[in-house]
């Protein structure tokens, strides 16, 4: 199958000329971008589209959402062959390694950076205190909007260890956590695809073989 029939066997004829638009791809191989469309449309927008919707955008609700966008490609190779693509991108899942801190596969315990070590420990306070807390900063910080007005300033939280401030998301500000080196708060990085393709178009794939 070419990409554009991929396309179209996954989102129909018209979706699929509006996403080829959005995500332009060189013949004949159009995995990249392909990919990319994808993970925006199963996770990253829609989620995105659900958190901008009440419980989780009303400051009087309970809810408070903490959106996170991946990007440290791993230093080390992992054993998983028959996914070459993912040594040099970063794949669905990478960070789970960071979360539970294992680094061991079939051969052996991967090699990991300075920075891996220190991102590992930076991830595992926010997982635990979000766990904890229901927020991934801590107990001492509140759900509050103050908090992306401090975005990219550090704090300390009970366990001791300084971090950056991940700000709570709100439909106004559209900021999340991105974890690249250095850690740090952004502005939504697809906006432009989130709004003007998939939330237009919607997410309920009648064509999607998965």
């Amino acid at each position: 199958l070419s990409t554009f029939e991929i396309l179209v066997d996954t989102y129909g004829l018209s979706d699929a000329q509006e996403v080829s638009k959005t995500y332009p791809f060189s013949a004949p191989d159009g995995r990249v971008n392909v990919s990319r469309a994808s993970t925006d449309m199963l996770f990253y927008c829609s989620l995105r589209n659900i958190t901008r919707g009440k419980p989780y955008n009303d400051a009087q609700e309970s809810a408070p959402a903490y959106l996170y966008r991946w990007e440290h490609v791993p230093s080390y190779k992992t054993d998983e062959t028959s996914l070459p693509e993912c040594y040099t991108k970063v794949c669905h899942g990478d960070e789970l390694r960071f979360v539970f801190g294992n680094f061991t596969g079939p051969n052996g315990t991967f090699a990991i950076s300075s920075f891996e070590e220190s991102l590992t420990k930076s991830v595992q306070n926010y997982w635990v205190s979000f766990i904890k807390h229901g927020n991934p900063n801590g107990a001492t910080t509140a759900h509050d909007r103050t908090e992306s007005s401090v975005i990219g300033s550090a704090k300390r939280d009970g366990s001791g260890a300084s971090e950056v401030v991940w700000p709570r998301y709100s439909h106004a500000d559209d900021a999340i956590m991105v974890f690249s080196d250095p850690i740090a708060p952004s502005a939504s990085i697809e906006a432009s695809q989130c709004d003007n393709l998939w939330d237009r178009i919607g997410y309920l794939r009648r064509h999607m073989k998965i």
